[in-house]
């Protein structure tokens, strides 16, 4: 199947060490923060957390990457979240 397919499942994408990784600095919504921290939602927008949820950080390339990643405790908090964020 993997000569039909044209793959080789051996193959293994090298890491990249995240110095290495470029990440482009977030756009911070300043009203969207200020809520957070107003309800006491943890969140972060450091680029290693964003890194870590983006698409193809682990080929070094980074195609989307969030602007902040949001860790509701709750699920009362992911409806404030999800209302807060219109």
């Amino acid at each position: 199947m993997c000569e039909t397919l044209g793959i080789d499942v051996d193959y293994r994408t090298p890491s990249v060490l995240y110095e290495e990784v470029s990440v482009p600095a977030s756009v911070d919504n300043q009203q969207f923060i200020d809520f957070l921290l107003e309800k006491g939602i943890s969140f972060s927008n450091k680029s290693k957390y964003r890194l870590a949820r983006s698409h193809g950080h682990t080929g070094g390339i980074v195609g989307r990457i969030p602007d902040i990643v949001v860790w509701p405790a709750s699920e009362d908090q992911v409806v404030e979240v999800s209302e807060g964020n219109n």
